[in-house]
């Protein structure tokens, strides 16, 4: 893959080396995500797992989008 940019190398992977936060998986609305958590009870979508073409033509499931969750908790 060729990346045809004027921004310094070391911008482009600045951080590429850190350890990334841990993504909750997720079903919303019917249709299996990957969230970044950002708060109580609240995330932000990094990726969607589906295999209908249509639902990434809706605007409310793109990455970067918010949704609210309920904590799973296993066991007691």
């Amino acid at each position: 893959m060729l990346l045809y940019t004027d921004v310094p190398i070391e911008s482009v992977l600045a951080g590429i080396n850190e350890p990334r936060e841990d993504y909750l998986e997720m079903e919303w609305q019917g249709i299996r995500f990957l969230v970044e958590p950002v708060g109580d009870n609240e995330g932000k979508i990094v990726q969607m797992m589906s295999t209908d073409p249509q639902d990434y033509l809706n605007p409310c499931y793109m990455p970067g989008s918010m949704v609210r969750y309920t904590p799973h908790f296993e066991g007691m």
